[in-house]
C-alpha cells in the first residue's frame, strides 16, 4: 500500500482533530459547574385573614357566557355544513374552496385555497355534532363521521355574519 503526501496529511489531520476533540471532552468532563448566583425572595403573609368568598357557580366565568339552545343550534348547524363540506372535495378546487368559504372566517377561508383537494380525507357522512363548550364568542363542538373520524370544530360569533369557523383539528 503506497501512501501519498495526500493520504498522509488527511490523516494526520484526522487524528489531530480527533486529539483536539479528547481533549475538549476530557477538560468539560473535569471541570466544576460554573457558580450561579442566588437571590432569596422574601415573602409576606396578606394581612387580610378572612378567606376569599366562592361564587355560586363555583368560579366557572364561562357560566354567564354560554349560550342559549338556539345559538347552540347554529352552533351544531355551521359545524355539520363545514365538515360536510369540508370532507366532499369536488374535482374543481376552486368549487371546493367556494363552498368550505361560506362557513369559515375570511383567515381560515384563505388557506384553503392552497390545499391539494387530494389530500383531503373524504370521510363520509356527518353523523353527529355535539358542543363541547357552549362558550361566547368562541364555542367548542365535535364531528363525528360515519367512518369513524372525528374533528374539533372552533367557531367564533361575528356581529353581523354568525357563528363561523375559525380552527379545526381531528380529534
Amino acid at each position: 500500500m503506497k501512501f501519498t503526501r495526500w493520504k498522509i496529511a488527511g490523516v494526520t489531520a484526522v487524528v489531530a482533530l480527533l486529539v483536539a476533540i479528547f481533549i475538549a471532552q476530557y477538560r468539560q468532563a473535569n471541570e466544576p459547574p460554573p457558580v450561579l448566583p442566588t437571590t432569596t425572595v422574601k415573602v409576606t403573609p396578606s394581612a387580610s385573614k378572612t378567606p376569599l368568598p366562592i361564587p355560586k357557580d363555583g368560579g366557572r366565568d364561562d357560566i354567564e357566557h354560554a349560550v342559549d339552545e338556539a345559538a347552540q343550534q347554529e352552533i351544531i348547524e355551521v359545524s355539520r355544513a363545514f365538515a360536510t363540506d369540508w370532507s366532499t372535495p369536488t374535482e374543481d378546487a376552486k368549487v371546493w374552496v367556494k363552498k368550505v368559504r361560506r362557513h369559515a372566517v375570511d383567515s381560515l377561508a384563505k388557506k384553503f385555497e392552497f390545499i391539494d383537494i387530494e389530500n383531503v380525507p373524504v370521510t363520509g357522512k356527518v353523523t353527529k355534532v355535539e358542543v363541547t363548550d357552549p362558550s361566547e364568542p368562541v364555542a367548542k363542538s365535535v364531528v363525528t363521521f360515519e367512518k369513524g373520524q372525528r374533528i374539533r370544530i372552533k367557531t367564533i360569533f361575528t356581529p353581523g355574519k354568525g357563528w363561523k369557523v375559525f380552527a379545526f383539528e381531528r380529534a
